[in-house]
């Protein structure tokens, strides 16, 4: 399998679970997920991890019923872990080979709700789509890249456990 990040969605009578399993290479991209020292060592300047957290519930990976508000997020369990190797075609998980495993980030988020009874939307937000075109950002991706080598290395996984946060 050659996606470096995997998202597997389950869509529940009180919501909808995530399962992510990140690659490295994607971790910009889930950088509003990630706990302040990821965060900062992808470049970036320190920002609340509560209010990147809003944004990623709101903005980069939205779930939105009929009623067209956002629903709120919940980390249950997120760190470091080794990547599942994973059959190329099927994407069915197989043995472990004799290589080192690469290390990913595994999160596992629900979005609730009261009560649906029709559709939902599941991506990103117009806006944030509209601002990753602009080319605008004063971190670039070299100055991103050359933060670490390995920006998961001793990084500690540490969320609250309440709805948003």
């Amino acid at each position: 399998m050659f996606a470096t990040t995997i998202a597997e969605y389950f869509v529940e009578k009180e919501g909808v679970a995530l399962h992510l399993e990140i690659g490295v290479n994607d971790l910009d991209a889930f950088r509003n997920l990630m706990p302040d020292e990821v965060y900062e060592k992808l470049g970036r300047d320190p920002k609340p991890l509560a209010e990147r957290l809003l944004t990623f519930y709101q903005q980069d990976l939205v779930i939105v019923p009929d009623n067209g508000n956002p629903l709120p997020g919940r980390i249950v369990s997120m760190g470091p872990e080794d990547r599942v190797t994973r059959d190329a075609i099927t994407g069915e998980p197989l043995p472990a080979g004799d290589e080192e495993p690469e290390v990913v980030i595994r999160a596992w988020i629900e979005y609730r709700w009261d009560e649906t009874n029709g559709a939902i939307s599941i991506g990103r937000s117009w806006a944030s789509n509209r601002s990753m075109g602009s080319g605008n950002s004063s971190n670039s991706r070299s100055s991103r890249n050359s933060a670490s080598s390995r920006p998961l290395s001793g990084t500690s996984f540490q969320y609250p456990q309440t709805a948003g946060a």
